[in-house]
């Protein structure tokens, strides 16, 4: 056979297997998978926690920088990124946003809470006290007044929690993100549209938790997910130190 032909034949083996890898990582990075929106009380921020943040301002695109540092810093927490504005109505350049751990998540057979919470301080991140249970019989009476097919499943469930509208992902890696960013958030958007809880469904938070990528929006209680960077009301829910935050 012709070495000429030999070669083209290579080359096509070539780009055959470099397609099916290319493939392969889509799928298992998560290009297929379910995506199952819902609004419940039995989330992740049922519990009220402690994160250590930094504020920023500017295109979402450029949120992978700031996780990437965060992560060298404390390696073996939860992360947490709260997105306050909506692009698409916002100036690209204007949109805030807070990428942070959840401290207590540190685990401790790796790093010690008290080195972490060393760590984040030397970093000057900040420390906000998130919002844990809520009064059930209250927040039911409000998020009625949001739209009837709402109502219904974000209240549905037991628990305590403040109700979020919420959907996961898996997280293998970086792909993963990409891939949730087409899909999740426009499921997320319908969802909201769909059930009329768009004045009263936001921030847009990230949760990553065991491999798994958690996309919660509160239905109420926004404006206490907010740091007081962005809403000074909430100042006494943070702290510069991890002790005094609680203290308090």
């Amino acid at each position: 056979m012709d070495s000429t032909v030999l070669i083209l034949i290579g080359i096509g083996a070539l780009i055959v297997a470099l397609f099916l890898t290319v493939f392969y990582m889509l799928v298992l990075s998560g290009l297929f998978e379910s995506v199952d929106v819902k609004a419940t009380k039995k989330h992740l921020l049922n519990k009220s926690r402690i994160i250590a943040y930094k504020t920023y301002k500017g295109s979402y695109g450029q949120v992978g920088d700031a996780f990437s540092w965060l992560c060298r810093t404390a390696p073996y927490n939860d992360t947490i990124g709260i997105y306050y504005d909506d692009p698409k109505t916002v100036p690209v350049d204007e949109c805030r946003y807070i990428v942070g751990a959840i401290v207590e998540t540190c685990v401790e057979n790796r790093m010690s809470l008290e080195e972490v919470i060393q760590r984040l301080e030397e970093e000057e991140y900040q420390f906000f006290q998130m919002p844990g249970s809520t009064d059930p019989v209250e927040k039911e009476g409000e998020l009625e007044k949001e739209g009837e097919s709402g109502k219904g499943d974000a209240t549905s469930d037991e628990g305590v929690g403040t109700p979020m509208v919420h959907c996961t992902f898996p997280f293998v890696n970086t792909l993963s993100i990409m891939i949730a960013v087409r899909r999740v958030y426009p499921a997320l958007q319908k969802y909201i549209s769909d059930n009329k809880l768009k004045t009263g469904a936001y921030p847009f938070i990230e949760y990553c938790h065991d491999s798994t990528l958690h996309f919660l929006v509160p239905c109420l209680d926004n404006q206490r997910f907010f740091v007081p960077e962005f809403c000074e009301e909430n100042k006494q829910f943070a702290a510069e130190k991890y002790s005094d935050l609680v203290k308090h």
